[in-house]
């Protein structure tokens, strides 16, 4: 096996990588584990860079600043164009707050701290990760620090012939890490994930292949055996780009599945492997050679696009989006990757000055302080985007077990106790307000990210939704002055869009959610179940504020909604409300009515110049406003 020769089939693996990274990106579901692609990048770097060293020391050519150079020439050119190119973009189409956290991404790509920025920028009232240019530089910054500190250590192993001691140590390594990981993502998943700590055994294990492979009692055996293995590594890194999904903790026990998959391939895989061979194909192995400036740019193309259009990706624009993913990454790969780093072209010795020039360029821009001027109507429209409960901080809970009752009106009034998530929250304070009126107080009981129904499971470890559930539950049935019951929450996120999930083997979600209902009712509640809010299109505070300070056309489809659009996104959750509450007395309230337009046979999200959402699935509070005293009469009077 020569182990020194150019292996195609590598440069396939990274083409398949960031096929996969990319349509992950896009949206599309059925990539939904596709960012395994990043996973299956990570060997391949501590594979390459041992490569490289051991390849280099063999042939007694080797230099760790030449090393460095070389890998600095590739790797900061692009990446620093790109995000030059995507500060210049934001200026001009960004919002205020929008612009700030653009340049808080682009500072953090200079510090190699991206990493650490995204696992700390995803909020609750934050911009989405879809809506994110930068943020996928997280990798990179953690690349860049391996390839800062891998090199040094396996050169000073290699150089004092200690291969066995250098073994040893990736090994602990490898071991060290992944159990490190194993344990910490259970504990906070989103951290874990952009954590470099927690990447290194992915490192290690790729550079420990290729010392392994020099062992001819590891790579040598039949030619049959070598197949099937070969197969089944690309089986391994094939399945879970179409199986797994964000419910797969990474970089724990799951990420072993693409990785061991990587590892057969380059351990068995070569010229000489017909399974290899056909995974080499030139188109293949073309994606693989421009993979580092497609994966750039392809997700500042995707988050530009949907900022502009203020939605997710239609069917249509999937394989736009893609395509261009790809024609804006060839075309960065040859105007500056490529001619930036090639021996003997006069541009490589300009490349030091280039990446300097726009390494302080991009440095003043991101630290700059000056504020973007808006108008009045796009400060107006802005305002919607935090228009919420003001007794959020106080009475919804995240994260944590709930341990105290909000109160809203007299406590001598007989009560009225709103039970949820989010979307409860943000119509309990109206709602309050017109129950007074009619001499009753309310009970906020609301979870973030957790519908009323028991023995359920979220994706974010952190919610403690069956806790709360349970607790809320009992509170509510021990509770003689509660006289009425109002359920409301996302219910299309849980149930159309799958979010949450059943806690219990033996219970399903409609059979957990019925028992809480026939609970109520038995301890004689009177329980109004309030249907979904339809979900918009687009943010509606976000695209109003853009497209005013574009000068941009604000009317049209884009912030509205047919009936047939409702009915599909909410398909599912409203076949699981009607089938719960089957049977019982249990009032249903459809909120939807009371935001269509009979005349014109819509879901509107303004009413004159006021936004009646905060973003495409939440009410603003002047939305809450608006349904308040309707939603009451049908409370009490119906």
């Amino acid at each position: 096996m020569n182990l020194n020769k150019y292996r195609d089939d590598i440069t396939g693996l990274r083409g398949i990588a960031v096929i996969s990274v990319v349509f992950f990106h896009s949206g599309l579901d059925f990539f939904s584990g596709g960012y395994v692609g990043v996973d299956v990048f990570f060997i391949l770097s501590g594979y390459l860079i041992a490569d490289s060293i051991h390849t280099g020391m063999d042939k007694k050519t080797f230099s760790i600043f030449s090393f460095y150079e070389r890998r600095i020439l590739r790797l900061l050119p692009a990446a620093i164009t790109v995000v030059f190119i995507v500060l210049l973009i934001g200026s001009i189409i960004l919002l205020p707050e929008e612009l700030k956290e653009l340049r808080e991404s682009a500072l953090s790509t200079l510090t190699l701290s991206t990493n650490t920025w995204a696992s700390n920028s995803t909020s609750y009232f934050g911009i989405g990760v879809d809506y994110k240019p930068l943020i996928h530089y997280w990798s990179l910054a953690i690349e860049f620090k391996f390839y800062i500190i891998f090199p040094i250590l396996i050169y000073i192993f290699l150089r004092n012939g200690q291969q066995k001691l250098l073994i040893i140590f990736i090994s602990f390594l490898c071991l060290v890490s992944f159990i490190y990981a194993n344990f910490s993502v259970l504990d906070n998943p989103n951290k874990s994930y952009f954590s470099g700590t927690m990447r290194a055994w992915e490192f290690a294990l790729g550079a420990l292949v290729r010392l392994l492979s020099m062992n001819r009692s590891v790579v040598n055996i039949s030619q049959s055996s070598r197949e099937i293995l070969v197969l089944l590594g690309y089986f391994l890194i094939l399945f879970p780009i179409f199986y797994f999904n964000d419910s797969f903790l990474f970089p724990g026990f799951y990420a072993l599945v693409p990785c061991l998959g990587a590892v057969l391939i380059l351990l068995f895989g070569g010229h000489f492997c017909l399974v290899s061979n056909y995974f080499s194909k030139a188109w293949l192995c073309f994606i693989g050679t421009v993979s580092y400036s497609v994966y750039l740019v392809h997700q500042p193309a995707m988050a530009l696009y949907r900022t502009m259009e203020g939605r997710g990706l239609e069917k249509f624009e999937y394989p736009l989006l893609i395509s261009v993913s790809l024609v804006l990454g060839v075309l960065l790969y040859f105007v500056v990757e490529k001619p930036l780093q090639k021996k003997g072209n006069y541009l490589r010795f300009v490349s030091p000055i280039f990446i300097l020039v726009l390494s302080v360029t991009v440095f003043v821009l991101s630290t700059s302080k000056k504020e973007k001027n808006i108008t009045e109507e796009v400060s107006h429209y802005l305002q919607y985007r935090y228009d919420n409960n003001p007794r959020l901080n106080e009475c919804r809970v995240t994260n944590k077990v709930i341990d105290k009752v909000c109160l809203y009106g007299d406590a001598n009034y007989p009560k009225v106790a709103i039970w949820g998530d989010s979307h409860a929250d943000q119509i309990v304070f109206p709602l309050s307000t017109e129950l007074q009126k009619q001499n009753y107080s309310t009970l906020e009981f609301a979870v973030a990210g957790c519908p009323p129904i028991i023995n359920t499971r979220s994706p974010n470890r952190e919610r403690l939704c069956s806790q709360n559930s349970e607790r809320i539950l009992n509170y509510i049935l021990n509770s003689d002055d509660v006289e009425y019951v109002v359920l409301h929450a996302y219910w299309i996120g849980y149930f159309d869009e799958g979010l949450i999930s059943s806690n219990s083997k033996e219970t399903t979600l409609k059979d957990s959610f019925r028992s809480v209902l026939v609970a109520l009712v038995e301890s004689n509640k009177k329980v109004k179940v309030i249907y979904p809010v339809p979900k918009m299109k687009i943010n509606p505070p976000l695209y109003l504020a853009r497209h005013a300070m574009l000068n941009l056309d604000i009317t049209g489809k884009q912030i509205e909604l047919s009936e047939e659009e409702f009915y599909l996104q909410s398909k599912y959750s409203l076949q699981f409300l009607d089938e719960a509450v089957a049977g019982l007395d249990v009032e249903v309230i459809h909120i939807s009515n009371m935001l269509f337009d009979e005349a014109e046979s819509k879901f509107f999200t303004v009413n004159g110049k006021v936004v009646l959402y905060r973003d495409d699935n939440h009410l603003s509070l002047s939305g809450g406003k608006f349904i308040a005293s309707e939603l009451v009469e049908r409370i009490l009077f119906n």
